[in-house]
């Protein structure tokens, strides 16, 4: 049997080994404390970060909703400006053949009351808006494609 100091210089060197890894345990626990902490902030952070993105993303195909409702509305308004200006080119083109017709009338059966400058005057202006309206009607055209 060993002696009674042995047993006690035994036990304490126990103690002591329990003492120092208990302290290491202590130590490492409040290292993975402090780590865990952190990662504990970095996923904060980064869920803040999503958040934002998603409120973003929102926003963002809000407004390309809102840009692709107002591209349709424009559309559609020059899809009518367009038939109003075809309608209205139309009605222009039929009003110059009859005062072309009328005026051609005027020279081939004049009227008295009718004055040749006036006929000349009118022919003139005629020939003017015909030349602006070929014009416009042919940049309109280009302006179609």
């Amino acid at each position: 049997m060993s002696h009674p100091n042995e047993e006690v210089v035994r036990t304490n060197s126990f103690f002591d080994a329990l003492k120092a890894q208990h302290a290491t345990v202590q130590h490492n626990n409040f290292d993975l404390h402090s780590a865990l902490n952190a990662e504990k902030g970095a996923v904060v952070k980064a869920n803040q970060t999503i958040s934002n993105l998603q409120s973003d993303l929102e926003t963002t195909q809000s407004n390309n909703s809102n840009l692709q409702s107002e591209l349709r509305g424009l559309k559609r308004e020059v899809a009518d400006d367009k038939r109003t200006l075809s309608l209205g080119i139309a009605d222009f083109k039929q009003w110059m053949r009859e005062n072309s017709v009328k005026a051609d009338k005027l020279i081939s059966d004049p009227d008295p009351s009718v004055s040749s400058s006036d006929i000349h005057h009118v022919l003139a202006h005629n020939a003017l808006v015909k030349v602006g309206l070929d014009k416009w009607s042919s940049a309109y055209e280009d302006a179609k494609k």
